[in-house]
């Protein structure tokens, strides 16, 4: 463990996401700290203590200290993920807690698994999309959260709700470029709008607007790095049909105008 980390339950020091282009790897690598990948969609390998893992979407792997770890995206289907880097004392106990070893102890160390519960996935998507919104202790709280739904305490009485909420997410994930009402994916769910809004409190913490939004700025913002498209024509595309109304709330968001965050 990190000298720092000694006296600290628990530490989250980064997260993110990423879809992989074919073949793409990382390592051999070694970490100083605990790291935990979980695959949205697509396949890949994972080799860890003299073994070779094949995974796909909705299963996850662990990478551990001080461990040679390598990771490849599928040449034909490559996998998109999101990953977790934490450490700390109560580590080992929570990693055991959630059916992982926090060390190399046998041929049958436990590396990977599967995510049942129907609400870990839009977690991490959602840690994601708020990454700019929330402060350290809200980003520690989604950590909690997240080893809560991995151990499986929450996932049996969750998972009728967390099927409404994944497939309401994924809704507003596929129709951001449209002029899309909340009203129309509680329609496409068969659910009532406020029951709607209350699954996204409880599931994420925000309203199915404000994650809508959240998104369209996310998508926004890799518009403006990897294109040449104008400022107005990315705002269309994103689902913002005001100029001012998208130049405001991707200020509020990043912290800067859309034209400040193309040239920054």
């Amino acid at each position: 463990m990190h000298p720092c980390d000694s006296d600290v339950s628990l530490r989250l020091y980064f997260f993110g996401s990423e879809k992989c282009s074919p073949g793409h790897s990382f390592g051999p690598f070694i970490r100083e700290h605990f790291l935990i990948h979980i695959i949205l969609s697509g396949q890949g390998t994972y080799h860890a203590a003299g073994k070779t893992f094949h995974l796909s979407g909705g299963d996850g792997f662990l990478i551990l200290p001080d461990e040679v770890t390598l990771y490849q995206a599928d040449l034909d289907n490559p996998w998109e993920y999101a990953w977790l880097g934490f450490n700390g004392r109560d580590v080992p106990d929570i990693l055991n807690h959630c059916g992982l070893d926090s060390q190399i102890c046998s041929d049958s160390c436990r590396l990977t698994f599967h995510c049942d519960s129907p609400l870990l996935i839009p977690l991490l998507r959602s840690l994601c999309l708020e990454s700019r919104q929330i402060n350290e202790y809200e980003k520690l709280g989604y950590l909690y959260r997240f080893f809560a739904l991995l151990s499986g305490g929450e996932s049996s009485s969750f998972t009728p709700s967390g099927q409404y909420l994944e497939k309401a997410a994924e809704f507003l994930r596929n129709h951001y470029d449209s002029d899309l009402k909340i009203s129309q994916v509680a329609d496409y769910i068969g659910i009532d709008r406020t029951y709607l809004y209350r699954l996204f409190m409880e599931g994420f913490g925000i309203s199915p607007q404000r994650y809508l939004i959240d998104y369209r700025v996310k998508m926004a913002e890799e518009l403006l790095r990897k294109s040449e498209y104008s400022i107005a024509q990315i705002a269309a595309g994103c689902g913002f049909y005001d100029s001012s109304s998208f130049t405001r709330l991707f200020r509020e968001r990043v912290g800067m105008t859309p034209g400040q965050y193309r040239r920054s």
